[in-house]
């Protein structure tokens, strides 16, 4: 008998697994509001890659312009024949220097970025260019 006993319980829990179950899938209503959440979520993610391509630009545009400067004033201070007693514009080639490493490290954080969001969206980062300015 103690078999028998055995055999009605795993019956019961036969007989609840499926009702479990069928709780657990969604009704189409969820599926629904999952399906718009995503579709939510996606469009903010590719408004979100939108604008860090703007500042990616806006960086790339940055640095390419404070390398022109450092080059016009490394020019300018090698030009003078006592550049190394001119401690200002030593001062100044050594602060666009610094300009430049920040401006740099930010353009490939945004880079980092950038190709991050478009893996995470499936954008294959070689078809797209970054935004123009």
């Amino acid at each position: 008998m103690a078999n028998g006993a055995v055999q009605p319980a795993t019956g019961a829990a036969d007989q609840t697994a499926p009702a479990k179950a069928v709780q657990a899938s969604p009704t189409g209503a969820e599926t629904k509001a999952n399906s718009e959440d995503a579709s939510k979520e996606r469009e903010a993610k590719e408004k979100e890659l939108a604008d860090l391509k703007k500042q990616l630009a806006s960086a790339q545009s940055d640095l390419d312009l404070y390398q022109r400067q450092f080059s016009l004033q490394r020019d300018t201070y090698y030009s003078n024949p006592d550049y190394a007693h001119d401690t200002g514009g030593k001062a100044k080639l050594d602060s666009l220097q610094q300009q430049i490493n920040d401006k740099a490290q930010s353009v490939d954080e945004l880079k980092l970025k950038v190709s991050a969001l478009q893996e995470l969206l499936g954008v294959d980062a070689h078809k797209e260019a970054p935004a123009g300015p």
